[in-house]
């Protein structure tokens, strides 16, 4: 019979939650872009105060960003 330690397994078990909790909000705000009429051209997109003009554009620039980071399915 294998025994565990158990005054180890409740923070193994918080720190493996926290990790599997804030891995997915961090990649979500990084694929986030905002646009809207009074935006920039030459802006990032990557909040409002840097909104893009144009739809498209943010669109590729997202495709680009995920390419970059290999996270196209």
């Amino acid at each position: 019979m294998i025994r565990l330690k158990t005054h180890l397994l409740f923070p193994c078990l918080l720190l493996s939650l926290f990790f599997c909790l804030s891995a997915p909000l961090y990649a979500q705000t990084d694929t986030i872009r905002y646009v809207r009429t009074s935006g920039s051209y030459h802006n990032d997109g990557l909040s409002w105060a840097t909104a893009m003009n144009n739809i498209q554009e943010a669109i590729n620039d997202l495709r680009d960003y995920l390419n970059q980071h290999n996270l196209t399915s």
